[in-house]
């Protein structure tokens, strides 16, 4: 089996760990998205989705 060439050992153990960070770090975003979706709205308090009349929200564009 042929030994790494000098230069190419570091790169493939950087490119690989670097990979493996990347993973991680989308690991845990994900984990802290679903969370945050599965809690629903802070304000909501029952779950109810939050209504807005439409008079409410043209007086709030205004």
């Amino acid at each position: 089996m042929p030994a790494c060439h000098e230069n190419l050992c570091p790169l493939l153990y950087v490119g690989l760990g670097l990979l493996g960070l990347l993973l991680l770090v989308g690991t845990i975003l994900s984990a802290c998205l679903c969370r945050l979706l599965r809690r629903g709205p802070a304000l909501g308090g029952d779950g109810a989705p939050l209504r807005v009349s439409t008079e409410a929200a043209r007086a709030e564009c205004r």
